[in-house]
């Protein structure tokens, strides 16, 4: 067994859990959301060279038994298909395909997708062929699997063999393979010049297999109803609703726009639902480039997201369009539980994880969004930023097209162009660990997928890598200041290794821990207590610093090492939050929040409001005036204002709140029923109690809370004591804050 040093969470979305990786994105919902948890990342198991260059390459899907099966090309753009054992990297079996990538494809669109789903004996797997058939084979996880069955979705297979050149020429499966849980398959295929009879068209579409090989298709320009939309969306997986009855594609002109996501009968491949895809921005066309890999995500509420530029984000009905995300190019979006992410409040049963990049400032980040909290940006509304990571080498971006969203380690695993593999901890907000892939590369964008046994697949340059932990040994370490957001220059943090057995019995770790920061050490031969070993620099710059513990080994243990990334910020950050009332006796209240450092400079970005645990709005502030927020109060209501600075390049996080000021009660007043009424005027949105008492002698400290004052309107407040007639002797108040 393993020992983890994580948290052990509930999965808030358990439809989505599995212990194999199925298909492009996990499921074919496109969740990206993978159940076991995935070890700690450091050490290469084995990798596998994937042949070609700048290339969008597929998914690689793993079994149950973790049988790990990819395709790499040769310089042709032949596909192989391997089977490799996962444990080990031993090749079982290969399978030459001749399927071949559609002429629509850029030197960066690769479209070898295959799919594992339920067959007659157990797993299947289905995988591309020439002129948009489609072969399976059974047993997969044998050294022997079954012979390859190919079957055709437009005509029998045997009139398909007497003119298959002409069909090979023409029409091309270039999406990724999705299946249903009763083994139907559905794919995109493209139609290059004029595909022969039976199709007889020059439109493309989508095709559904039965498990039994009964088949149906769907041209494009007949889905959306559209005679000027010709072309399917290659690279674009088709997504399933969670019932199975609603499958989701998108369709476009060959050349552009327009374009349609349209969600048809996964039974007849009728149309159900349809909408134009639109820039939320400008209001014109938008369309995913045949080069580009996003494909429809699936909330566990129904909700579709779908990227072209922007992440547009819809009603399972297609009807109602919902708030877009900011990034959507060549993304398709993961599902992140809200209770893995520290600290969450809002609306939102599910959160996304989106790569989210600045090209025109080549600012790199990803972003945990709230699809239904809003943030100002670019003249509209954007799903909100809850948490963001920045790359930490400038302009290397995160290469990802889908991430591995991983709730039982509360992380996301995210490539780099930097050439690491990352674990982006959702808890601590930080790169809890770091794992060296190559020298780094400037790719298109990969999926990274999490094994049965906890492997990490990713894809960087061209190569498959299984990164995992040691069998023998387990180091961790961690910062005592892990948030991207809080640390900076001059603040005490320590760092602190751990070292276990794996195996839970047997004597302690003994033996050194060397700390380095990059290439450099700063603490050598720190002797372990009791497994652990720890240490606190005093020299971190600002900066980003890659920290290793390096594990010496003992008689018994083997050596070992981890990393993680620490970000020490320039500037600490502090924040003054006040509020004011236009019109008094009004709803109206406008927030502002200074920022200001003690180093100097004034820091910029977003800020949110929150009226306790609820979110009130988002927006950033600018070099000449603090962020601000107007908003009515919905009712009279005791509120706790206040807000959180997200913290920049060079400022640090922080928060604020409204606090009252010391002023005079205006209001004392014995009412009909016998009851008191004390009322004042304060800072809109401070947190005010009535403390009261018949003893003067008792310390005011002492004295006991009545209630909390009421904010009837903006900046007046309220408090009535229903007890006070009640009383033989006289009755005294005091007003706190909060």
């Amino acid at each position: 067994m393993r020992l983890w040093p994580f948290l052990a969470l509930v999965v808030l979305c358990p439809r989505i859990a599995f212990a194999q990786s199925p298909t492009f994105a996990g499921n074919a919902q496109h969740q990206a959301q993978f159940a076991t948890p995935a070890q700690h990342l450091n050490h290469l198991r084995w990798s596998a060279s994937l042949g070609g260059s700048y290339w969008h390459f597929g998914s690689p899907v793993i079994t149950t038994s973790n049988t790990v099966i990819f395709a790499s090309f040769s310089a042709g753009r032949a596909a192989t298909v391997n089977a490799i054992e996962g444990a080990t990297g031993r090749t079982k079996y290969t399978l030459p395909t001749d399927w071949a990538m559609c002429p629509c494809s850029s030197n960066e669109g690769i479209t070898f997708g295959p799919v594992l789903t339920v067959g007659p004996a157990g797993n299947r797997l289905y995988y591309p062929g020439a002129g948009g058939t489609v072969y399976y084979i059974d047993n997969l996880d044998s050294d022997s699997p079954g012979t390859p069955v190919q079957t055709c979705f437009y005509m029998p297979l045997a009139d398909y063999s007497t003119n298959a050149a002409a069909y090979n020429s023409t029409v091309y499966l270039d999406t990724p393979i999705t299946a249903d849980a009763n083994g139907t398959i559905f794919f995109g295929f493209r139609v290059i010049g004029n595909a022969p009879a039976p199709l007889n068209t020059t439109n493309s579409g989508y095709a559904r297999i039965a498990p039994n090989g009964t088949a149906t298709y769907v041209l494009a320009g007949n889905a959306a109803g559209d005679p000027s939309v010709n072309s399917d969306s290659s690279n674009c997986a088709p997504g399933l609703s969670q019932d199975g009855t609603t499958l989701y594609v998108a369709v476009k002109s060959g050349g552009g726009p327009p374009a349609y996501l349209l969600g048809l009968d996964a039974t007849t491949l009728a149309t159900k639902y349809k909408v134009r895809l639109k820039d939320p921005i400008s209001g014109g066309d938008i369309y995913p480039l045949d080069r580009d890999t996003p494909s429809p995500t699936i909330g566990p509420d129904g909700d579709v997201y779908f990227g072209g530029g922007r992440t547009l984000h819809f009603s399972a009905d297609l009807a109602t369009q919902k708030l877009p995300g900011i990034f959507g190019y060549d993304y398709t979006q993961g599902i992140v539980p809200t209770n893995i992410v520290n600290g969450y409040r809002g609306p939102s049963s599910y959160l996304l994880v989106s790569k989210y990049n600045d090209y025109s400032t080549s600012f790199y980040r990803a972003a945990i969004l709230d699809p239904n909290a809003a943030q100002p940006s670019l003249g509209i509304n954007f799903m909100r930023e809850v948490l963001t990571v920045t790359g930490p080498f400038t302009n290397k971006e995160w290469c990802i097209n889908t991430p591995a969203v991983n709730p039982a380690t509360a992380s996301v695993l995210l490539p780099s162009e930097d050439g690491h593999l990352y674990r982006w901890n959702l808890l601590s907000n930080s790169l809890s660990e770091a794992f060296t892939l190559n020298a780094g590369y400037g790719e298109p964008y990969v999926p990274t997928v999490v094994a049965p046994d906890g492997a990490v697949y990713t894809i960087n340059g061209n190569k498959l890598y299984a990164v995992d932990s040691l069998t023998n040994l387990s180091v961790s370490a961690y910062s005592s200041v892990p948030d991207e957001r809080t640390a900076w220059v001059g603040q005490s943090i320590s760092f602190t290794a751990v070292v276990t057995n794996p195996a839970g019995t047997g004597p302690v770790p003994s033996g050194t821990m060397n700390f380095l920061d990059g290439s450099g050490s700063f603490a050598t031969n720190i002797a372990l207590v009791n497994g652990t070993a720890q240490t606190a620099p005093t020299n971190l710059v600002a900066g980003v610093h890659f920290i290793t513990a390096q594990y010496s080994g003992d008689g018994l243990y083997p050596t070992g090492m981890i990393t993680f990334v620490q970000r020490v910020h320039a500037r600490s950050t502090t924040m003054i939050l006040t509020s004011t009332v236009p019109v008094i006796g009004s709803n109206s209240v406008t927030f502002s929040a200074a920022l200001v450092s003690p180093q100097g400079g004034r820091p910029l970005g977003m800020v949110t409001f929150w009226d306790g645990n609820s979110f009130l709005g988002q927006t950033s502030g600018g070099i000449f005036q603090p962020a601000s927020l107007s908003t009515n109060y919905p009712s009279a209501a005791s509120h706790r204002i206040w807000a959180e600075y997200a913290s920049s390049a060079t400022f640090t996080y922080c928060t604020g709140a409204v606090v009252g000021v010391t002023a005079p009660i205006t209001q004392m007043q014995m009412m009909p029923d016998g009851s008191f009424q004390l009322g004042f005027t304060n800072a809109s949105g401070a947190p005010f109690s009535v403390l009261g008492s018949t003893d003067l002698s008792i310390f005011s400290s002492n004295w006991p809370v009545l209630g909390p004052a009421i904010e009837v309107t903006p900046g007046q407040f309220q408090f009535t004591d229903p007890q006070a007639g009640a009383h033989a002797a006289a009755n005294y108040y005091r007003v706190r804050s909060p």
